[in-house]
């Protein structure tokens, strides 16, 4: 990806982290203003910390997940060919808009975490249930 992009707008500067563990990752995302991922788990996770995003999109899910928080943060479709500048406009389109997308995702935040809470919930009950069968 990193070099699909740089090929097509080298005035991008990529920093390539690796991070080692779940904490390491939260600590990188809380370190940027605005978080450029492909991932559907970075854009979830970055959703969560409510920080705003470009999302990279190849992929259904990835292009689903942006497209269903309505927000009018940028989606790049690798799929088609990127323009020169793309990437760059769509990261300022973020940073002169930081603000309303962070108070944006602040309630979507809390609306994912208490539908995950609830389904874990269930999954547990159902999952102590089947082994009070057993």
């Amino acid at each position: 990806l990193k070099n699909r992009v740089q090929k097509r707008d080298p005035s991008i500067l990529f920093t390539l982290n690796k991070p080692t563990d779940f904490r390491e990752v939260i600590q990188l995302l809380n370190s940027v203003d605005v978080v450029v991922a492909a991932r559907l788990h970075a854009l979830i996770t970055a959703t969560l910390l409510n920080k705003p995003f470009v999302s990279i999109g190849y992929d259904e899910k990835v292009k689903g997940f942006a497209e269903d928080l309505k927000l009018d943060m940028p989606l790049i479709d690798i799929s088609h060919s990127i323009e020169k500048g793309e990437v760059s406009t769509a990261i300022t389109h973020i940073l002169n808009k930081h603000k309303d997308f962070s108070s944006a995702l602040k309630p979507i935040a809390e609306q994912k975490n208490k539908q995950a809470k609830t389904y874990m919930k269930g999954l547990v009950g159902h999952l102590q249930s089947r082994g009070a069968d057993a």
